[in-house]
């Protein structure tokens, strides 16, 4: 039983995201695993759509099933989110590859640039503090701390993989890496087209405009089931979150804990205080804190942290533990073997499973389903469909 991973958000699910699936199966493997975000992404927002609608997505495209990255490390920085997924895949004990997309498509370039950021070197540890203190972000710092590779890590993707690559390199994985060059429009990209970012049609959708345009840039059953969730509830957006977050930016300010949070630096503290009077939306306060060493992403997932109560000394900061959301009737093979072999918490019956978690395990589990519902019950404001309680929510199966 040969088994491939991909690490993913689905955000939504596009042409582009079945090619990474197919060129998983082409490349020899029986099954293969999305290990997806849930209702909160890297971006520092809500997904667009909750977690067991894209998961249904992925398994009628190619997953054969579909488990969640707790949201305190899906909403994390690139190097946390790619070594938490990493961690889970390893301990599954069942992934033999790791297949991702990037703009350079070359797997020993990316390789090498992940060893240089491993073995972080007296010159490139120099030159990166050099660039902090300069006043540049992080990201910027580390590209310019290694000049030869300054373009490649200039990429999204790029820098995702080249995190993925360090983390099985620091675990001693066997997982093997395979990458796939990324084709049609840039992450930021807006512009449709048959292979189009997930920012192009979030952007569309949210518009209102027809959705028609959409079906060309997503499987059939995919666009039915986008077109549906689009129309019942709307896609979740920063800004709905809006209200939530001046509330729980206001309340730690005052108590003076904002530094407690993820993500939120002695310096942003002293920022999110000067400027929260001038609040008026999530996304517009993100845009107005935004300085050239702390990027505008960075600043939507602190917010986020504080909107979701998620700190960095909570009991569940060193937990683990996936949740199973969805697999293929014909995979349940695959579950079993996940089941039997893993060394990391794996949820399938949530009410019933908690009981077998311990420590901060639970302490994780039960954040995660707490940050759940959080996103159910916002929806259901914005909407005005109640959303149910996730702990009721039962496995997709296809």
């Amino acid at each position: 039983m040969r088994c491939a991973a991909v690490i993913c958000e689905f955000n939504p699910f596009h042409n582009g995201h079945e090619r990474i699936l197919s060129a998983a199966r082409e490349n020899g493997a029986d099954y293969v695993i999305a290990l997806m975000s849930g209702d909160f992404v890297q971006r520092g927002e809500p997904a667009a759509l909750e977690r067991h609608a894209r998961a249904k997505m992925a398994l009628l495209s190619g997953a054969d099933a579909v488990l969640a990255l707790p949201t305190r490390f899906a909403s994390s920085s690139a190097e946390s989110f790619a070594s938490s997924a990493v961690r889970i895949l390893e301990g599954l004990g069942v992934v033999d590859e790791l297949v991702f997309g990037s703009e350079s498509g070359r797997l020993e370039e990316l390789y090498a640039c992940a060893r240089e950021l491993s073995d972080e070197s007296r010159m490139f540890r120099e030159r990166l503090a050099d660039g902090l203190k300069e006043g540049m972000s992080f990201a910027k710092a580390r590209a310019e701390a290694l000049p030869h590779y300054r373009e490649l890590l200039s990429y999204p993707n790029n820098i995702l993989g080249t995190e993925y690559l360090k983390a099985l390199i620091k675990m001693k994985s066997a997982i093997s890496p395979v990458t796939v060059k990324r084709k049609g429009g840039g992450y930021d990209s807006l512009e449709l087209s048959e292979l189009p970012s997930a920012a192009a049609l979030r952007t569309y959708a949210l518009e209102g405009k027809e959705l028609e345009p959409l079906s060309a840039c997503m499987p059939e059953m995919v666009y039915s089931i986008f077109k549906m969730q689009a129309e019942t509830y709307g896609l979740m957006t920063a800004d709905h979150l809006s209200g939530a977050a001046a509330a729980a930016l206001l309340e730690a300010a005052k108590n003076g804990n904002l530094t407690d949070y993820e993500d939120v630096t002695d310096s942003l503290s002293g920022t999110i205080r000067r400027e929260l009077p001038y609040f008026t939306s999530f996304e517009q306060f993100a845009d107005r804190c935004k300085s050239r060493s702390v990027t505008r992403t960075h600043l939507m997932r602190a917010v986020l942290h504080v909107a979701l109560g998620i700190r960095k000394n909570d009991p569940g900061a060193s937990g683990l533990f996936t949740q199973v959301l969805g697999f293929r009737k014909e995979a349940s093979a695959l579950v079993g073997r996940i089941m039997g072999c893993s060394k990391v918490p794996v949820v399938m019956n949530p009410p019933s499973d908690r009981g077998r978690l311990t420590g901060a395990d639970r302490a994780l589990f039960d954040e995660e389903m707490r940050v759940s519902d959080f996103y159910r019950l916002i929806r259901a404001v914005s909407s005005g469909i109640p959303g149910g309680a996730e702990l009721a929510e039962e496995i997709v199966k296809v």
